[in-house]
């Protein structure tokens, strides 16, 4: 019996990591197209860790300077200051949860929204308010990656595109050796 649930365990491992890469197969050449809860579900994977880790020092620097961070020094410093200030940001997020957005002023919501690499200034604090609840929305309550959503805002898509399409593009432009480490750590766990 035993031999039994390690094997049907196996398998059911096998099979998840098998649709993993079904999708991001999908995501990233064929243009086929995938179920926003299935875009959600996967993106969860990508930890802030393991997409910080496979990132090349070209790929560091942007995300540095959308967070108003030096963007020079050896890959490790640049990665460790990414990892002090995605903390930052999460424990930022969950304050602003706790006391709500509208206890916010005008100029706290712009730095909140730039903090996070979201175009803020001039824009009208309704859109500016809107912005920030759906990264709340993405990041707490569906419990997305902090570091793919900061790529997310890298990319010069257009502002009315769904977040689902937005975090569909980001991960289709996410270098191989990120997909590779999803894969081996869901393998491994």
């Amino acid at each position: 019996l035993y031999c039994i649930v390690c094997v049907c365990l196996y398998c059911i491992v096998c099979v998840c990591l098998y649709c993993i890469v079904c999708v991001f197969v999908q995501v990233r050449t064929t243009g086929v197209s995938v179920s926003t809860e299935e875009i959600i579900r996967y993106s969860k994977l990508f930890e802030d860790d393991l997409t910080l880790d496979s990132l090349t020092h070209k790929e560091l620097q942007p995300m540095c300077r959308m967070l108003m961070m030096p963007a020079f020094g050896p890959d490790r410093v640049l990665r460790m200051n990414l990892r002090i200030k995605l903390q930052s940001l999460e424990n930022d997020d969950k304050l602003i949860r706790k006391e709500g957005i509208d206890s916010l002023s005008v100029k706290e919501l712009q730095q909140a929204c730039q903090a996070r690499g979201m175009r803020a200034i001039g824009m009208p604090e309704d859109r500016i308010k809107a912005q920030l609840e759906q990264w709340l929305d993405l990041h707490l309550d569906k419990q997305l990656p902090t570091s793919l959503l900061l790529l997310s805002r890298l990319l010069y898509l257009p502002e009315s595109l769904p977040p689902e399409e937005v975090l569909k593009q980001t991960i289709s432009k996410l270098p191989d050796a990120t997909v590779e480490g999803v894969q081996i750590q869901n393998k491994e766990e």
